[in-house]
């Protein structure tokens, strides 16, 4: 209920809750993206030993930081 009060949502937000997410359609989820996923400030992030990877990466792009 905390959360309800503290986002200011109604008292069906619950009730409805999987009927709502299972409303989502694919286009849905496209157009979200397109508007809001912009590729040019995204970032790939990759944890591992450097000299066995590092050839692996280069078709993503520079290597910015250890």
């Amino acid at each position: 209920m905390a959360l309800l009060d503290l986002h200011r949502l109604p008292e069906t937000y619950l009730t409805n809750f999987v009927q709502n997410v299972i409303n989502v359609t694919p286009a849905d989820v496209q157009r979200i993206a397109r508007d809001y996923l912009r590729a040019d400030r995204m970032a790939v992030v990759v944890v591992g030993d450097r000299a066995k990877i590092a050839e692996q990466l280069k078709p993503y792009g520079e290597i910015v930081n250890d």
